[in-house]
């Protein structure tokens, strides 16, 4: 990426705007696991199916529909704080990864699901698979001479949509009842459920600091000049490689155990 679209404002507005899912992701493997593997674990443990998943989905993707629409009415705004040209490439890039909201959220519930089940390495496979696709895509387009200022949003969606949907049918086999509708409403009755939300609450606080830092990081460094937000992010990924190839796969397995 660094090679083929070096330091402009195309890229600087892709990895600017990309820390939006990102953020989302780290929450969803992050504080949602934290919360959401060992209650699905007991549910399933004691009442033989978790009832209220089907209601976590369904409430998932209108949070993520809802978090889309928010991204893409606030776009004018967005482009302003972040210093970005209010022209269509910055526009375009921002509303291709506003999309990526549901599929997030959809892979991080079928993550802990997997998780709770003591398939460590598949819960690890699937959180990567979304990575894999987008690098497959790129090569390919890459190989085709098709690459342009947009392939990098449309393939980090592409990769996150194609894997998360993927994800909903195996979230809702063998879970879901004759009557949707009743399912979903009565999965806030659950205790198992209320009881999941405490949890989740208690364990969201590391992450909103997290959110914090890493959106005011990019909201300065876009303010000192065009292909600052880019160089910054090639250099956070050489720094990275430890803590994704080895300290992240670690304490996901460590917190399944």
């Amino acid at each position: 990426v660094a090679s083929r679209f070096g330091l402009s404002s195309s890229t600087d507005a892709y990895f600017a705007f990309q820390q939006f899912p990102f953020t989302l992701a780290a929450f969803m493997f992050g504080a949602f696991g934290l919360a959401f593997t060992p209650a699905y674990a007991s549910e399933k443990r004691t009442a033989g199916a978790v009832r209220w998943l089907p209601g976590l989905v369904a409430f998932g993707s209108v949070l993520g529909a809802l978090m889309t629409l928010v991204m893409a009415a606030s776009t004018p705004w967005l482009l302003r704080a972040f210093n970005m040209a209010n022209g269509g490439q910055a526009r375009s890039t921002l509303l291709v990864l506003s999309c990526s909201f549901a599929p997030v959220i959809w892979l991080g519930i079928w993550s802990g699901t997997t998780t709770a089940e003591d398939r460590n390495l598949r819960a690890m496979i699937v959180s990567g698979l979304p990575y894999v696709a987008m690098t497959a895509l790129l090569i390919a387009l890459y190989g085709l001479g098709k690459l342009d200022a947009l392939t990098l949003p449309i393939s980090f969606l592409a990769g996150f949509a194609v894997i998360g949907a993927c994800t909903v049918p195996r979230l809702l086999a063998g879970v879901w009842r004759e009557n949707p509708v009743r399912a979903i409403v009565e999965t806030w009755s659950a205790p198992s459920f209320r009881r999941f939300l405490r949890q989740l609450r208690a364990s969201s606080i590391e992450n909103v600091g997290y959110a914090a830092n890493q959106i005011l990081l990019v909201y300065f460094v876009a303010h000192t000049g065009t292909g600052a937000v880019s160089a910054n992010t090639y250099a956070m990924r050489v720094g990275m490689v430890g803590l994704s190839l080895l300290s992240l796969p670690l304490a996901q397995l460590l917190q399944a155990k």
